[in-house]
């Protein structure tokens, strides 16, 4: 149960039974792409074995957030029942996504994932790339949803590599809020509005409809990076300084700070790569009352509005507030003065 209060009035949300239908999903969700794999793929077993020990990763409770479209539908037409397919198109994009971040960064880890560095960067093209597709062809659309479908995946999976290339391009680039809010935009904002623009194509909206549906995803997908960058909880963790990544945090800093304490940041920041020191020197330099505290309250302004949106999109009901509960949750570990979560 979830309790808030709203103007002089208190609301009970009660999403036990919407989560425990996407802790049912969750629990699914592998063996139903794992059986559409078997089905299509009979001939090349090799690349169906891979694909089938990459999505055997588990990533916690995280995946309850990337099932959001499970939830979307359900607030759209009443029911979610239809969503499986959808749920399977994020499960299998994020678990090739993940593992093409892994090795992009040099984090791979052959032992853990149980396959070789290219066995897994093959798997995991063919999870981002080619597998959406296959359970969507499965689903037999009418031939109008087919083609939407399949124009989001196409749309969204090009603006996630935008904000990924923005990524491995920003150490020697200015940190600001916008660059750096475009990148979180595209590089977690765009799964997320993939899924919650699908979830509006299966529930029969207009195209318009369908574009404030992607709006909303994109913008709860930066909320999840938000949360996510929370996922270190020292500065000798802290895998973002260390490789020089622009995130909102040290923008927000840079911003906010001035005279000798911003210029102290942006000296910190190409040191902080190297020197475990500075890294540690900049680690608190980001969590200092001035900047934690104006930094807490942009996390709040993105939650209401977040939270407005929605209420404009779909009317009250279960699985609308499990949406919000993903919404509060998410801003909740994305503060500085709450505990860290991980992974978007």
């Amino acid at each position: 149960m979830i309790a808030e209060k709203r103007t002089a009035l208190k609301t009970v949300f009660d999403v036990s039974r919407p989560l425990a239908d996407l802790f049912s999903v969750r629990e699914d969700v592998v063996p139903y792409v794992n059986s559409l794999l078997t089905e299509n793929c009979e001939s090349i077993g090799t690349v169906k074995d891979a694909i089938s020990t990459l999505l055997a990763v588990e990533n916690g409770e995280i995946n309850y957030f990337r099932l959001v479209s499970h939830s979307v539908l359900g607030a759209l037409v009443g029911q979610s029942v239809d969503a499986m397919p959808l749920c399977a198109v994020s499960r299998t994009w994020w678990a090739g996504a993940e593992v093409l971040d892994d090795i992009a960064d040099g984090d791979f880890d052959a032992v853990a994932v149980g396959l070789s560095g290219e066995a897994a960067l093959l798997a995991a093209t063919a999870c981002v790339s080619l597998v959406p597709h296959l359970i969507v062809r499965a689903q037999n659309y009418a031939p109008e949803t087919e083609v939407r479908i399949a124009g989001e995946i196409v749309r969204e999976s090009l603006a996630c590599v935008n904000g990924q290339m923005d990524d491995l391009h920003s150490p020697d680039r200015p940190v600001s809020w916008r660059r750096v809010m475009v990148s979180y935009a595209g590089k977690t904002g765009a799964p997320y509005a993939r899924d919650t623009a699908l979830a509006a194509v299966l529930a029969g909206c207009s195209e318009e409809q369908t574009a404030a549906w992607r709006t909303f995803g994109r913008l709860f997908g930066v909320l999840r990076q938000l949360a996510n960058d929370r996922a270190y909880r020292t500065a000798a963790e802290d895998a973002d300084l260390a490789n020089g990544t622009m995130t909102l945090l040290l923008a927000h800093a840079v911003e906010i700070l001035r005279g000798p304490a911003a210029e102290k940041v942006l000296a910190l920041r190409p040191a902080a790569r190297r020197d475990p020191e500075a890294r540690a020197e900049l680690w608190r330099h980001l969590r200092s009352p001035e900047a934690a505290d104006s930094y807490d309250a942009r996390v709040t302004v993105l939650e209401s509005r977040l939270s407005a949106m929605l209420r404009r999109l779909a009317d009250p009901s279960d699985h609308r507030h499990t949406v919000e509960w993903m919404i509060k949750k998410s801003a909740r570990t994305a503060r500085l003065s709450v505990g860290p979560d991980r992974h978007a």
